[in-house]
Formats: structure tokens, sequence, C-alpha cells
């Protein structure tokens, strides 16, 4: 085979150009301090290269994002161990003033300074952190505590019904009989109707006045009152009060209007007023089956639709039913709108509903009192212009004025007649409980912020309360020198201090898992730039020994290219 010289040139040509390619490479990399400058140096490496940059940019963010997520959850737990310290400060100043032996002006100094230390606590709650409210839930711009006005406007009503009968023929003499069909003249026909007059008992709302839904605990209640025939009006209004105090199991109460605690009870007022009154947890219907004629005789009027339960004598049901109904607003409006008006003075957070259960002017008049919305009362007062809402078996210190206004220089409380309000609270919460949550690096949700509601609030839970509350009623005590609610007060300072306490520790909690979410990110960042690092960066002493054997070959593959070249075109032509 003959080898010609065009292809020794290409021969020398190619190994000098590949030997000086990888010295180049070399000397380049060596220069760089990167094994993989670009994907075709090392098509693998530069994969878990571009994999290990991501990761590094990733963990990068997530620092960035948990250092300021700390420090808005530092913030926020040196906030509340200020709270919590004021807490222990008042439950410090309480113990100073139940004792005993220390004067009214020494506990009205503490009820002060209690004063001020309420202040600073929603001072605390309104803390801001970069123009941000730290304290509002996800309504960052909203300020979340503000004081509330102490007054209260009453709303009125009447616990039962209250209707002025129609008919002509309701006599003035109450023993005078009413002429009801007797048992012997019934109709074949009613013959299988039960002579008696049925009233129906369903619980409601004392405050929206709703029926309640029906449950196993919770069942209509019916009442049967017998009759003759022979009935005057006075005997068919004693019947239904003995049925009243039958179904009340005879429990006796010298200030309810029979003398026993009822639950409905009925009475014939002036001006031929037939009123059949409920207490406030009690709905009342009549069974409208009227043998006897009762119901016609005296117009009566379903308690929860106003409508007539039989037809009227002297007109169709439908025009007694809107006149009637027309009437009971028209007098509600004029005697309770018009002439008295309510006014709640002071805070408290607890449905308050007052019930007159005698009639009477100023110091005649009897009332009861809840504070919890009907569930438990007060013993009967004197209703008086200007009376101290209170139940002792109630909140402790939770005590309110209640002052009447009225065009009238003396003006008469009916029996039946309620005062409530749904509550004034000391500080109301304008923020919202939504949970400002972010996600830690192993996808668990972390909640950063803490809202002032369920700081300071009660809620469904039943060991929270309302602390500013609790702050109101020590504050009271102690300017009252009532040493027994004080006692009562730091009962719930304590629990107001552990919910604050619980809050604590649950933002230590999210601090704790956030440093313990950075210290895992870092340390994936470091396994990332050792990963880069062992496929990107060179071996210098690995790159040093390549470069001199490099050298070397390219230095003897300079000699023997020359020594292919070296024959003239002399020697070649002989």
């Amino acid at each position: 085979m003959r080898i010609t010289e065009p292809s020794k040139e290409r021969s020398v040509k190619d190994n000098v150009t590949r030997n000086s390619e990888e010295l180049q490479n070399l000397l380049s990399q060596t220069s760089s301090g990167k094994r993989v400058s670009k994907p075709s140096d090392d098509p693998i490496a530069a994969v878990k290269i571009q994999d290990f940059k991501t990761t590094i940019d990733h963990t990068k963010t997530l620092e960035k994002n948990i250092a300021s997520d700390q420090v808005w959850v530092n913030k926020s737990e040196d906030t509340v161990k200020s709270i919590s310290d004021l807490l222990l400060r008042v439950k410090t100043l309480g113990l100073q003033g139940a004792n005993d032996a220390m004067p009214l002006a020494s506990r009205q100094s503490i009820a002060n300074e209690l004063k001020g230390i309420t202040e600073n606590l929603v001072n605390l709650s309104n803390t801001k952190l970069n123009n941000l409210y730290m304290f509002s839930g996800t309504k960052t711009f909203t300020q979340p505590l503000h004081f509330n006005k102490a007054l209260t406007k009453g709303s009125f009503g009447f616990s039962g019904i209250y209707l002025k009968s129609k008919a002509t023929f309701l006599p003035v003499n109450r023993n005078k009989p009413l002429g009801l069909t007797k048992p012997s003249e019934l109709t074949d026909d009613d013959k299988d109707k039960l002579y008696q007059l049925t009233f129906t008992l369903r619980k409601q709302d004392p405050i929206t006045k709703q029926v309640l839904p029906l449950t196993k605990d919770n069942q209509p209640i019916t009442v049967n009152i017998p009759l003759t025939g022979n009935e005057t009006i006075q005997d068919v209004i004693d019947e239904i009060n003995k049925a009243a105090i039958k179904q009340g199991n005879y429990k006796e109460n010298e200030g309810a209007p029979l003398g026993f605690d009822v639950n409905f009870y009925s009475k014939l007022n002036k001006n031929n007023e037939f009123a059949i009154f409920t207490s406030p947890e009690w709905n009342i219907s009549i069974n409208q089956q009227d043998p006897s004629g009762l119901l016609k005789k005296l117009q009566i009027y379903n308690p929860s639709t106003g409508k007539q339960v039989l037809d009227n004598v002297d007109g169709s049901p439908d025009q007694a039913a809107e006149t009637v109904s027309s009437e009971i607003a028209h007098n509600q409006e004029i005697i309770l709108n018009d002439k008295i008006k309510a006014t709640f003075h002071g805070y408290s957070n607890e449905k308050y509903l007052l019930n007159v259960l005698k009639g009477g002017h100023y110091g005649e008049a009897l009332y009861i009192i809840s504070d919890d919305g009907g569930k438990t009362w007060s013993e009967p007062k004197v209703l008086n212009k200007k009376i101290e809402v209170s139940n002792p078996d109630g909140k402790p210190s939770r005590k309110l004025t209640l002052s009447f206004d009225s065009e009238e220089k003396d003006p008469y409380f009916m029996e039946g007649l309620e005062v409530y309000f749904k509550g004034n609270e000391y500080a109301l919460y304008e923020g919202n409980k939504q949970d400002k949550s972010v996600v830690l690096d192993n996808n668990v949700k972390a909640s950063l912020n803490t809202n002032a509601h369920d700081l300071f609030f009660a809620g469904d839970d039943k060991d929270r309360l309302n602390v500013f509350e609790t702050l109101y009623g020590l504050q009271i005590a102690l300017n009252e020198d009532d040493t027994a609610n004080i006692n009562k007060s730091l009962n719930e300072l304590d629990q107001s201090i552990n919910q604050i306490l619980r809050q604590r520790e649950n933002i230590a909690k999210v601090s704790l898992e956030l440093k313990n979410s950075k210290l895992r990110v870092q340390q994936d960042s470091d396994s990332a730039f050792k990963g880069l690092a062992k496929e990107e960066d060179l071996d210098v002493a690995k790159a040093s020994m390549e470069i001199n054997n490099a050298e070397n070959r390219h230095q003897i593959a300079l000699n023997t290219s020359a020594k292919l070249i070296q024959p003239t075109l002399l020697n070649f032509l002989r």
C-alpha cells in the first residue's frame, strides 16, 4: 500500500490538533476551576448540575421566606408575652384588692390602674409590623380592637298573648255564667270531642321568639283545662291558672302573679282585656276544637299567628284577625316605643332579659332579670325609674344600670312586658378569625398569625371567656368594695391567663417548626452545594498531572511530525 504525502500531512495535522485541543481544554478547566463548562463536556454531569442549581435556588427562596416569617412570629411571641405579663400584674393587683383589710380608697386606686392596664392590652393588640396589624386575622389593614360605648338602647316586647276582647257579652260581674254549651247538649257529631280547653306549649328562643325545633329532649307539652258548661269568666281564668300551677309542680314564688312559678297564666284586666301570658322561653297555642263555645265567646286568637282560633260570631275570621292583629301592633307602638324608653348603662356580653311579673307603676311593679337569655332568673324585685340589672346566680359583677324615660311622669308597666338587649362588649373585635397559613419545606402548613379574638374573647371552647369582661368585672368589684365578686373575678382571671398562655404556646410551636424548617432547608442547601461541587468543580491535582501528560504528548506529536516532513523535494524525486 502506498502512503502518499497528502495522507501523511492529514495524519500529522489530526494528531497535532487533537493533542492541542486536549491540552487547551485542560488549561481552560484549570483557569476556570470548572470541570464542566458546557453540556458537551459531560452530558450526564450537566443534567445533575442543573438539578443541583434548581435545588439551591429553591432553598434560597425558602430561607428568605422563613426568615420573614420568623420576624412576624417572633414579634407576635414578644407581644403576647407582654400581654401575659400584664395579666399576671393584674392577678397580683387583684390578690392585693381581695384582702379584706384593704380600704375602699386603695381598692379604687387599684381599679384605676386596672383601667390603664386594659388600655395597654388594647394597644398591644393593635401592634403593627410594616404597617400591617398583626392580630386582625387576614384583615391586616384593619385595626383589630377598639373600645365600645357604654350606652345601649333596650328593646321591648311581650312574653305572651295580650288581646283585647271584641265580644260585647263579657259581663261586668265576673261571676255571671257565660252560657257555655254543656256536655249533655252536644250533638252526635261532637260526642267524641273532649269537652275542655287545650293549650300546647313549645320551647322558643326568649329573644327572637322563634319556636325551637323538636328534639328528643324538647317535646311539646299539652295542658288540658276541663269545663262543665256552667263556668263564669272568672271560673275559666281560675281553671287556667290552676292547670298552670299544676304544670309548674306547685313551686312557690311570692313575687310571681299567682304566687307560684308557672309557664303561663291568665287574667282579665280592666276594659275587658282577656290575657294569657307565657314565660319568655315558652310559646303557647290553643287547640282549635271548641265544643263548649268558649273560644267563640272570648274570641281568643292563636298566639303564634295572631289569627282567630274559631270563626267570629259577628264577622268573618279574616276580618276579625286583621282587626286584632293591627290593634296589637298599634298598642305596642304607643305603649312601648313612644311612652317608655329604656337605656342600659355599662358593659356585658350576655343576653339580658327583664320580665315584668306584676303590673304597676314605679315602686309597685315587680320584675325578674336574666343575664343568660332566660335560662336563670333573679328573685323578684320592685321596678323603679333606675334599677341595677344583676343576677346573683349569673356572671360575677356583671352589673348594669337600666334607666327608664317616659313622656308620662309615672307610666304603667303591664304584666308580661319585656325589656332586653343582646350584649354590649367592653372592647370590639373588627378583624376576622382566618389563618394566615404557609407551607413549610415538608409540606406541613403552619399558621403564622394569632388574632385578638382568640386571645381575648369567648368561643365554642368552654375553657375560653371574654378577658375584657373579666377585667371590667374586677374593676367594678374593686370600685364597689365587693370582696365576694373580687374573688369570683380572680377565678376567671386565672382562666384568662391560661387562655393567653395557650395562644403563646401555639406561637412557640410555630416558631419551633419554622426553626426546624430552616435547619432542614440549610441541610438541603449544603447537600446540593456539595453535589454541585462534586460534579462541576475541577480536581486541581489530577488536572495538573493530566496537563503534564498532555504537554508531553503534544511535544512528542510535534517532534514526530517534524521527522515525517524532513525529506526535501529532491530526495522525493530520487
